[in-house]
């Protein structure tokens, strides 16, 4: 009996060991290296709407305890967002609260962020033409571009004598002899840019009358002594008529 008990023991106290022995390591954390406390430097910040991320200055106490680690809860999450490197990225237009949190819960600090969305000025307004010299009926196009470069702005459309050119959207149709000019403006009337426009008549028809040739045979061949237009036999003939 007592050799089957301490058997028993013996095999009691082997699978506790295995079991220690195969357990994953625990890592214990020292009370030096424990939070105590997490503040972020900012206590307000702006960003801008489509502009660079702002840099967020985190202290977490002490300094053993680095790897610690933050959580970042914005009230409002449409509006800002923080990457793992504690970079602040504007979302939208707005303003909120942006908490930050410690793994464990304990500790927490925040800031105020406002998202704004800054406008382009614009600098100008040009045309890929200055000028342009074409016949009644024609027509051509004139491109407009603003700067700086890929903003979006409307421009107004105008010529000067609608008698010689009509403009729709940069389409130009020369209407009529004569020179006007056809310009943008933007919407606020500072910055302009025009081209000159020059129309002359319409492109005559091409005639073809018929030619009278007067000829005599010489030695069974012929041979041509004049071509004389048609109108001018029908001027002579007619001039004979009257005389």
């Amino acid at each position: 009996m007592k050799t089957k008990t301490v058997c028993t023991l013996v095999l009691a106290l082997a699978a506790l060991l295995v079991a220690a022995l195969c357990a994953p390591a625990v890592k214990r954390v020292s009370a030096a290296e424990a939070v105590t406390d997490i503040r972020v430097e900012e206590s307000e910040i702006t960003l801008q709407l489509g502009g660079e991320p702002v840099q967020l200055t985190v202290t977490v106490t002490p300094a053993s305890a680095q790897s610690a680690g933050v959580v970042w809860l914005a009230e409002n999450p449409n509006v800002v967002a923080v990457d793992y490197d504690n970079r602040a990225h504007a979302l939208s237009e707005g303003t909120t609260v942006l908490h930050m949190i410690s793994n464990e819960g304990k500790f927490r600090d925040s800031l105020t962020v406002t998202v704004i969305k800054t406008e382009i000025e614009l600098q100008g307004v040009s045309l890929d033409k200055t000028e342009y010299a074409g016949r009644v009926g024609d027509q051509f196009y004139l491109i407009p571009s603003v700067t700086p470069e890929g903003m979006e702005a409307s421009v107004v459309w105008r010529s000067s004598d609608t008698g010689v050119a009509i403009v729709n959207n940069g389409t130009v149709m020369l209407v009529g002899e004569g020179t006007c000019t056809v310009s943008i403006r933007d919407e606020s009337g500072r910055f302009t840019a025009s081209c000159a426009v020059r129309v002359t008549a319409e492109t005559p028809k091409e005639t073809s009358d018929a030619g009278l040739v007067i000829g005599c045979s010489v030695g069974g061949g012929v041979v041509a002594v004049a071509v004389v237009a048609a109108g001018v036999a029908f001027g002579l003939k007619k001039r004979r008529k009257n005389g």
